[in-house]
Formats: C-alpha cells, sequence, structure tokens
C-alpha cells in the first residue's frame, strides 16, 4: 500500500507542476498584456486585417458619398454642397488608403512566394509595386489637398487611369 500511495503521490506532484507550468506560460507578458495563448500575428496576417478594415471604411465611406450627392443633386443649397464635398474627398481618401492597403499585402505575399521557382523577376514586380504606392500616396496628398467640390472629379479620373 504504501507505494501506491507514493505512485498518487508523484502523478499528483507532477500534474500540479505541469499545470503551474502551463499557467506561467499563457500568463500575460509584463506591461503589454499580450497572451501567449493569442498567436502571434505575422506581417501577413497583419495585412490582410488591414486590407479587411479599409474594404469595410470605403463601403461606409461610399455610402455616406451617395447619400450626400443625393441630397447635393436635389437640393443645391450651400450646405448641401458642403456636405458633398466632404464625403466624396472622404470617399476618395477611402480609396487611397484601400489600394494602399491592398499593395501592401500583394507585397507581402511576394514576400512569402518562393521566388526560385518562379520564372518571374521579384525585383521587378517589388519596383512595380513601388511606383503604384508612390503614385497612390501623391494622389492621396493632392485629395486631403483639395479645396473645393470642383477638384474632385478629375482626381478621381486620374485615379481611374
Amino acid at each position: 500500500m504504501p507505494r501506491n500511495q507514493y505512485l498518487v503521490f508523484c502523478i499528483k506532484y507532477l500534474v500540479i507542476i505541469f499545470l503551474i507550468l502551463t499557467l506561467i506560460t499563457y500568463l500575460p507578458a509584463g506591461k503589454a498584456g499580450h497572451s501567449s495563448l493569442i498567436r502571434a500575428q505575422t506581417s501577413l496576417d497583419q495585412a490582410k486585417k488591414d486590407y479587411t478594415e479599409k474594404t469595410s471604411s470605403l463601403a461606409s465611406a461610399k455610402s455616406a458619398y451617395i447619400s450626400a450627392k443625393s441630397s447635393y443633386q436635389s437640393f443645391g443649397t450651400a450646405t448641401a454642397k458642403a456636405e458633398a464635398f466632404a464625403k466624396t474627398k472622404d470617399y476618395l481618401a477611402s480609396v487611397d488608403r484601400l489600394l494602399l492597403s491592398y499593395l501592401a499585402l500583394v507585397a507581402e505575399y511576394g514576400h512569402q512566394t518562393r521566388w526560385q521557382s518562379n520564372s518571374f523577376d521579384k525585383a521587378a514586380i517589388d519596383q512595380v509595386i513601388a511606383d503604384q504606392i508612390t503614385f497612390i500616396q501623391d494622389h492621396l496628398k493632392k485629395v486631403q489637398n483639395s479645396q473645393t467640390l470642383e477638384d474632385l472629379p478629375p482626381l478621381s479620373t486620374n485615379l481611374k487611369t
């Protein structure tokens, strides 16, 4: 009987040690409060999350833009025009931010790709992405610096081409 009690004691002791170590491992770390239970986000995961958020943001900006445009076309007041300008500007900026987020996602996918097994030139593709990012960032600055509703249609056309 003493041998069985000793075995039970050892098993309980090991289980308690295991549970303590498990809890210590998964408790929040330091002041940051990040838990080890939450899987670390890779840059690709972050790019996907950012793209999803920007897509949602664009949907709400588009809805506000359509409403403000309709109000301005219906009433034509200075207040409606100011609202249409603000919402159109916000919508174009949201489009630019979504495009930048998409390009960042494409770049992250590119970093994950094994380029040795592809016939594509990674440096050339990275340069195209960098050029597009520069163009969109410049466009976003122009949208943000616009002062009137009449400034925005040419910027929208410029983005399409």
